[in-house]
């Protein structure tokens, strides 16, 4: 059998108005970067998921570029807790689809 094919891997950028909400996003602090651990179905990340289509929602495993154009992983924090609006830049890798027999 040939080898599974890679799905491809893209960017892309969400705009999420906070209206008071936390931001919601569990974090993974890797060497690499902010890895999106988990998703709370409150928080303002959660409520723009609820109104998105699939292809556009964020979701857990990917990576968080850059957020109002900050990419040092202190102020994309930062961000993400003090403003409002916010425009994140992310990184899907879809890795690989593997059948187990």
């Amino acid at each position: 059998a040939p080898p599974p094919a890679a799905r491809k891997a893209f960017y892309y950028e969400v705009d999420i108005d906070k209206d008071g909400n936390p931001c919601g996003l569990k974090l993974d602090f890797k060497k690499a970067g902010l890895c999106v651990a988990g998703i709370v179905d409150d928080g303002a990340v959660g409520k723009y998921n609820g109104s998105a289509d699939v292809a556009s929602q964020v979701q857990c495993s990917d990576w968080i570029c850059a957020v109002n154009g900050e990419t040092s992983i202190d102020k994309m924090v930062e961000s993400m807790k003090g403003d409002q609006k916010l425009k994140i830049k992310l990184w899907r890798d879809d890795g690989f689809i593997v059948t187990v027999n």
